[in-house]
């Protein structure tokens, strides 16, 4: 019974950094261009729920992610993206990021902590979700403040 147990609890912890992993890939590809590598590991099928922004929605497979993506980033006239911390919720993931750049039209300068909330199946992204704030990302990982 118990060597069973801390098996499966060892593969859990083992499932859970692989996510982290796969999340701090995402980032790395996506920002340094390489966009095929960064949706090698995200479902064709992925949700991304962007609800959260403005131009808000929910987007639908790499079409409807790579669209949220253009009309995100084409509300910018300067843009940039650092990823906080990554942060392990077991069967999600929650990253943490600074967007800051100057809003196009406004030239207003913008600088904004904002989560993506990541959830895996079959060792793939199925479902992402925006947040305007971290503790959003992380009540939604079901983490406690």
């Amino acid at each position: 019974g118990r060597a069973w147990t801390r098996n499966r609890r060892d593969t859990a912890r083992a499932m859970s950094e692989e996510n982290v992993e796969i999340v701090r890939r995402i980032y790395d590809a996506y920002l340094s261009g390489n966009y095929d590598a960064a949706f090698a590991v995200i479902d064709p099928a992925v949700e991304f729920d962007g609800t959260a922004r403005p131009e808000g929605g929910v987007y639908q497979g790499h079409e409807g992610l790579a669209e949220a993506l253009r009309t995100w980033t084409g509300t910018w006239e300067v843009w940039r993206l650092e990823v906080v911390e990554i942060i392990d919720a077991g069967e999600k993931v929650v990253a943490v990021e600074r967007q800051s750049g100057r809003g196009r039209g406004s030239g207003v300068p913008l600088t904004q902590l904002t989560a993506t909330l990541f959830e895996f199946r079959g060792g793939k992204v199925h479902r992402m979700a925006w947040f305007t704030t971290p503790e959003a990302g992380r009540r939604a990982a079901g983490l406690q403040e």
